[in-house]
């Protein structure tokens, strides 16, 4: 049996925490074979040459050389369609902030990536403000101008 103190932490599970973390596993499953029955369907309907790939708890490596090969640890990804999901049973206030760090770190590398934030549930009102930036920054465009000012 292999010591877990030598394992390389690449290929550890993503999996922290205590019991709670086996419901989020689960949920995070459940919308994993979600995700592959679309995948199925759009491949049969729509594009039988492409075939989609999804990856369970991937390692996505930045490209940006000013971030120096920077991995990031997501629940879901999808390609080719450069889909990141973070699923998460119970999201909670650090979950979030943690999710729009990360997108925030990928944006700035210049990567054509797409994020997805899946919840069963959140009492979080921090929420609902993330949903109002969001709008704003849609709104605003690329325009960061526009977006700095409707949100003063």
């Amino acid at each position: 049996m292999a010591d877990s103190a030598r394992v390389s932490s690449s290929l550890r599970s993503g999996l922290t925490g205590g019991a709670a973390t086996g419901t989020g596993a689960v949920h995070q499953t459940y919308y994993a074979v979600y995700i592959a029955l679309r995948l199925i369907a759009r491949l049969l309907s729509d594009s039988p040459v492409q075939r989609p790939l999804l990856s369970i708890e991937p390692r996505l490596l930045s490209k940006s050389p000013a971030t120096s090969g920077q991995l990031t640890r997501w629940d879901i990804q999808v390609s080719p369609d450069c889909l990141a999901i973070e699923a998460k049973a119970n999201a909670g206030k650090a979950d979030l902030i943690e999710f729009l760090e990360r997108c925030r770190r990928s944006v700035a590398q210049e990567q054509d990536q797409s994020f997805e934030l899946v919840y069963g549930v959140c009492c979080v009102g921090f929420l609902k403000a993330i949903e109002k930036l969001m709008r704003l920054a849609e709104e605003a465009g690329d325009d960061s101008c526009r977006f700095d000012n409707v949100t003063c």
